[in-house]
C-alpha cells in the first residue's frame, strides 16, 4: 500500500447543486458509488429517494432507476430535478400505497 492512502471518500457539492433535503448526498459521490457497483443498463433501486440525487446519477450514467419516497413534497421535487436533466416525463406509478406491514392499536 502506498503512503497516504485512506478508506475515506471525500466529495463535495457542485456549485449548481441546490440543497433541498437534510440527508442529500453530493451527486459526484453517488455517481462514484453507482459506477463502482453497477454496469450501464443495470437497475438502481433507491427505497428512500429524498431529493432524487440517486435517480439523477443513474440517469446520467445510463442506468435504469426505481425509487420510492413517502414524503409527497420531496417526491415531487425529485421528479422536477430529474425532468430538468432529461426530456422524459416520470410518473408516480402507485400513489400513496399503504405500508407493507401495519399494526393497529388495540
Amino acid at each position: 500500500m502506498g503512503e497516504g492512502q485512506t478508506n475515506l471518500l471525500e466529495f463535495g457539492f457542485r456549485k449548481e447543486e441546490k440543497r433541498i433535503h437534510e440527508a442529500q448526498k453530493p451527486l459526484d459521490l453517488i455517481e462514484y458509488l453507482i459506477k463502482l457497483t453497477t454496469k450501464e443498463g443495470q437497475l438502481v433501486l433507491d427505497p428512500f429517494m429524498g431529493s432524487g440525487t440517486t435517480a439523477i446519477a443513474a440517469k446520467l450514467l445510463n442506468r435504469k432507476f426505481i425509487g420510492f419516497e413517502a414524503n409527497q413534497e420531496f417526491f415531487e421535487t425529485s421528479l422536477k430535478r430529474l425532468e430538468s436533466i432529461t426530456e422524459e416525463n416520470y410518473i408516480e406509478s402507485s400513489p400513496l400505497q399503504p405500508t407493507l406491514f401495519h399494526v393497529e392499536n388495540r
